[in-house]
C-alpha cells in the first residue's frame, strides 16, 4: 500500500547526484511538475532525463544569467505548492522565494546553525563532527539562515569517506522528503524553528592548500579526517614528498612511538608493512592507498617511484 504523502506537487532545484533517492520518491508519489538543473551540469542533467523518461514531468536546464526567468516561468505555469531546493548553486531572490504559497525550501546535508556553507559534509568530517545531520529548512535571505522545518541525525563512522556520509545524507533526504510533502499538503503552514543565531558557523568552500596534509601541524586524526573527507571527489588528499604530489585516500592510525622521528618522515616502506610514516602527535599512521597520475595503488608500490625509507613529506 502506497503511503499517502498528499497530493501537494512541487518544483525540484538540483545540481548533484545526492538529491537522485529523494527525486525517486517524489517521482514514484507523482509530486514533480518540474526538475530544474544547472546547464553546465550534464551528469545530474543525464540521469534526471532518464529518470522522467515517459513522464509529463518538465526539465528545465538553466544558467546564472537566465535561472531566475525561467523558475518564474515554471512557478506561473506548473502553479507549485513549494519549490525543493537540493545543493542548487544560486542565489534566489526575495521576489521569486515569495511565489510559491510554502515558499523555496533547502536540504542542507550537514546540521544547521554549526555549518552553515558550500561543502558541508566535507567540514561536518574535518570537524570530526560525531553527529552530522540533515537539515530541511526555509529558504531566506542570506545563505543556509532560515527556520528549520526538520532534521535528521546521521550515523557516522570515523572511517566513512565522503562518499560514505554522502550517501548516508542522500538515503536521509529520501525519508525526510515524504514527511515534508505530508507537511506541505495538509498543513496550512510550515512549522519551523528559528535557528540559534549564537550557534551559527559559516564555513567557506575550501582552498587548494586546504586539501594539502600540513605534517607540521596536523596531528594523526587531522590526518585521517582529511584523506576521508577527500575521498573520492578529490581523489584523496595531497601529500607533497620528494618535489612530487600524490593523493593518500586511505590510512589508519597504528600505535604510539617512543623514538623521535619529525612529522612526515617515512619510518619503513616496503611490501611487508607497507607505508608507515610519523605524525607530530608522535603517532605511527599507516598509507594504505595513494593516488598518482599512473593511477590508484597500494602505498608500497611508491617503492617503484623512487620512494623510500628515510624520505619525508613536506
Amino acid at each position: 500500500m502506497q503511503l499517502n504523502i498528499g497530493d501537494a506537487k512541487i518544483i525540484l532545484l538540483c545540481n548533484s547526484l545526492i538529491a537522485v533517492p529523494a527525486m525517486r520518491e517524489l517521482l514514484f508519489y507523482q509530486r514533480i511538475s518540474a526538475i530544474i538543473v544547472p546547464a553546465k551540469n550534464r551528469e545530474v542533467t543525464g540521469v534526471v532525463k532518464e529518470q522522467i523518461a515517459g513522464s509529463s514531468v518538465e526539465l528545465l536546464t538553466v544558467s546564472r544569467k537566465d535561472f531566475e526567468q525561467k523558475i518564474k516561468e515554471a512557478i506561473v505555469v506548473h502553479k507549485p505548492a513549494a519549490a525543493i531546493m537540493m545543493t542548487f548553486p544560486y542565489i534566489i531572490s526575495k521576489e521569486i522565494l515569495s511565489l510559491p504559497p510554502k515558499g523555496f525550501i533547502n536540504f542542507h546535508y550537514g546540521k544547521l546553525p554549526e555549518y552553515r556553507g558550500p561543502e558541508p559534509i566535507f567540514t561536518q568530517i574535518i570537524k570530526r563532527e560525531k553527529q552530522p545531520a540533515l537539515t530541511v529548512h526555509v529558504v531566506r535571505e542570506g545563505v543556509d539562515n532560515g527556520p528549520v522545518i526538520l532534521q535528521e541525525t546521521v550515523s557516522y563512522d570515523e572511517n566513512d569517506t565522503y562518499g560514505m556520509l554522502q550517501q548516508k545524507m542522500a538515503n536521509a533526504g529520501a525519508r525526510q522528503v515524504t514527511l515534508l510533502m505530508k507537511i506541505i499538503s495538509f498543513g496550512n503552514i510550515l512549522p519551523s524553528t528559528p535557528q540559534d543565531e549564537s550557534k551559527a558557523v559559516y564555513h567557506k568552500k575550501p582552498t587548494a592548500a586546504d586539501l594539502v596534509i600540513n605534517w607540521q601541524t596536523m596531528n594523526s586524526a587531522d590526518i585521517k579526517a582529511l584523506v576521508n573527507a577527500c575521498n573520492p571527489w578529490n581523489k584523496g588528499c595531497g601529500a607533497k614528498i620528494n618535489e612530487q604530489i600524490i593523493g593518500i585516500t586511505e590510512v589508519e592510525i597504528q600505535d604510539t612511538i617512543t623514538e623521535t622521528y619529525p612529522p612526515g618522515f617515512i619510518i619503513e616502506l616496503n611490501r611487508e608493512k607497507g607505508l608507515l610514516a610519523s605524525t607530530c602527535d608522535k603517532k605511527i599512521i599507516k598509507i594504505n592507498i595513494v593516488y598518482s597520475e599512473t593511477g590508484f595503488m597500494s602505498a608500497s608500490r611508491l617503492i617503484e617511484m623512487g620512494l623510500k625509507a628515510g624520505d619525508r613529506f613536506s
